[in-house]
């Protein structure tokens, strides 16, 4: 059986497994008020008899209504108390079904965070996924034809399991769909699931570019964060030919033996596609076109993150790749699953995954429910789910963009809890995001890269650190002038300037960054973020960060 039979039997076996949560998602769709209303009761039915439902008397609850009235809007650290008691081996503690997987956060501006994962939750992300998959092959339906690259991170480290014996974390987009789905899956995978055992950064990039070197036909390329897909592309001109020589000689350099041994056995690359690389090599190619548009000439859209501080980086995806589509992704957090694009520019909500309430932004920031939402107005998302998280507060903010066949169709505008508060200052994101970026703008200062972040310089005293790095140079008099008018920006905050008159922080320091080994000063936020214990492949860029070492991982030196 050749090849394209092979991959066209796969996806249609995959795209057909889709079909009942699809048609689940359109009977759903038809009474969204009875829908949420339905899965809320279900939910509070289900874990009655947990120690949260007990105190908060789920049994009690007949309506959205009594359920907002008794149980008050949570915080992670409202839930923590429980996750530990789960962890450390209780039973029925947040959920009656049992708590099968830990999963990490992405935590972007905090420590990772464990997030509870039973079979019911998994169950409620499938009825998001497969209506997204259903409808991006009928929106693309050359991936029929062709491989895939569905995300994959590297591990942390090998077993990784709390005090009760709970596993910790998957490393793969694939770990979200059911076994037979998964399966095939592997089958049109451009990358095998086995790269994800590789530890060191540098040869997860270089085996993963490998095995995307060896698909002429890779059609989808499916990651989070665009800046992820940026890194691990920007260096194929340069080890271009390196690799044709492994793909040629079926070699893998640098990897650890036993992985090294199962890699190889997988690395298949015809002998044709490997005379067309070794001609791009020589430049061999076709002037109208990039280097990447050359390798993968079938290569039909790209999924990922594109609004808020992801959009920037979609415009280099673009350079390489002018002619692809770009599919904005959802809004899919670790700990649920609120949207997906469906046959819309933006994405709609998953209204049969979770029971899910609205913040209103500003004003009396009343509480509503799915059915209630206005268009063009933003919320701040409240989630209930079967993972245990009861009225959680997300922490992000959407838009009402439209209404898809009475389904609130959102836009994702950033974080609303980004507040670094390390002596009261209460310091946030959107109002560092506006006040730096003005300063920026105003003095033309050309940034690939800023953030800020607290630093302790002595037992009760913290500063904030502007983090720049320019490939244009600045003169040291608008450095000067940067420090001292991002200071005086920053008291515009009550809070700050409070605890400046305190003494309890000093002023703002400028650090430049000087990246070493030529890496950017992205590379090393991402691979520091990962060593924290965040998902390579999920970590997002921000502009306010809580760690407070971050003049230790950077190259450079202060103003």
């Amino acid at each position: 059986m050749n090849s394209t039979l092979r991959f066209l039997i796969a996806h249609v076996f995959f795209w057909l497994s889709t079909l009942p949560n699809t048609f689940r998602f359109f009977g759903a769709i038809r009474n969204v008020e009875r829908t949420q209303k339905k899965i809320l009761l279900q939910i509070l039915a289900a874990n009655k008899n947990s120690k949260f439902g007990k105190k908060h008397s789920f049994g009690r609850i007949h309506t959205p209504e009594e359920f907002r009235t008794r149980v008050p809007i949570q915080t992670y650290e409202d839930f923590l108390p429980f996750i530990n008691e789960v962890a450390t081996g209780g039973g029925s503690i947040l959920t009656e079904d049992p708590v099968r997987m830990f999963e990490p956060t992405s935590g972007s501006a905090s420590a990772s965070k464990l997030i509870p994962y039973t079979a019911s939750l998994k169950v409620d992300f499938r009825r998001g996924i497969d209506p997204w998959i259903f409808s991006l092959y009928l929106k693309y339906p050359r991936l029929f034809i062709g491989s895939v690259y569905w995300s994959i991170t590297p591990a942390h480290s090998k077993n990784r399991y709390t005090e009760c014996g709970i596993p910790i974390g998957f490393s793969e987009d694939g770990e979200y769909f059911g076994a037979l789905q998964k399966w095939v899956l592997d089958t049109v995978s451009a990358a095998p699931t086995e790269v994800k055992k590789i530890e060191d950064i540098e040869t997860f990039r270089y085996c993963t570019l490998l095995f995307l070197l060896a698909r002429k036909n890779l059609r989808l390329i499916s990651v989070w964060n665009p800046t992820y897909l940026v890194i691990l592309l920007k260096d194929l001109p340069r080890l271009l030919p390196e690799l044709v020589l492994s793909l040629r000689s079926r070699k893998i350099p640098k990897c650890p033996n036993e992985i090294r041994r199962i890699l190889e056995t997988k690395l298949h690359c015809p002998s044709g596609r490997i005379r067309e690389l070794e001609e791009l090599v020589c430049a061999q190619r076709d002037s109208e076109k990039t280097l990447y548009e050359s390798i993968w000439p079938k290569l039909s859209v790209i999924s990922c993150w594109t609004d808020g501080l992801a959009h920037g980086q979609v415009k280099d995806i673009l350079q390489m790749l002018p002619r692809v589509a770009i599919q904005p992704k959802g809004l899919l957090a670790t700990e649920m699953f609120v949207s997906f694009p469906f046959f819309s520019r933006y994405s709609v909500l998953s209204v049969n995954s979770h029971f899910f309430e609205f913040e209103e932004v500003g004003g009396a920031k009343q509480v509503v429910f799915a059915h209630e939402v206005e268009r063009n107005k933003q919320y701040r998302m409240i989630v209930t789910t079967n993972g245990g998280l009861y009225r959680y507060d997300i922490g992000d903010i959407v838009e009402v963009h439209d209404f898809w066949r009475g389904v609130p169709v959102l836009k994702f505008i950033g974080r609303g809890d980004k507040v670094v508060d390390c002596v009261g200052e209460k310091l946030n994101e959107t109002f560092v995001e506006k006040a730096i970026g003005a300063l920026l703008s105003l003095l033309d200062i050309k940034a690939e890269f800023w953030m800020v972040a607290p630093e302790k310089i002595s037992s009760g005293c913290y500063r904030y650190v502007l983090f720049l790095e320019s490939k244009f140079g600045v003169t040291p008099a608008k450095l000067t002038e940067l420090e001292e008018s991002a200071e005086k920006a920053f008291q515009d905050n009550y809070y700050y300037q409070y605890a400046r008159s305190l003494g309890q922080l000093a002023s703002l320091a400028v650090f430049v960054i000087k990246p070493e080994d030529s890496k950017t000063a992205t590379e090393f936020f991402l691979e520091t973020s990962y060593r924290l214990g965040q998902r390579f492949g999920a970590i997002k860029m921000v502009r306010l960060h809580r760690y407070e070492n971050w003049a230790k991982e950077f190259s450079g030196y202060y103003v």
